[in-house]
């Protein structure tokens, strides 16, 4: 049994290892392939992103086309799996570069 059929299905896919050069718009472009894009939450220093679409079936879709073809970006083959969340809420600003807001902290050296 893989990772992803032990999650029951989500509107939101786990994608993991993506290229470092990978933006949210290369996410979405690839996975708009496949149905309506709600939402994109980019990890780019963990290599990931959360792609939240509108439906089960959309999501699904995906999914299916990962398992049947390796599914590329750039060099990497991507793996992708139903997330543990039903939908991507907006993250908060911890300071690591990483999530929503802007920047992160500010160390000053005297």
């Amino acid at each position: 049994m893989s990772e992803f059929q032990s999650l029951p299905p989500s509107k939101v896919l786990h994608i993991r290892n993506l290229p470092e050069e990978c933006n949210e718009m290369d996410i979405r472009t690839l996975a708009s392939q496949y149905g309506e894009v709600h939402r994109v939450l980019l990890l780019s220093r963990k290599h990931q992103a959360f792609v939240e679409y509108t439906s089960l079936e959309e999501s699904a879709r995906m999914l299916d086309a990962c398992e049947t073809t390796p599914m590329r970006l750039g060099t990497r083959v991507l793996v992708a799996q139903y997330s543990n969340k039903p939908e991507i809420s907006a993250p908060e600003n911890r300071g690591d570069g990483e999530g929503g807001g802007g920047g992160g902290s500010v160390l000053f050296v005297f």
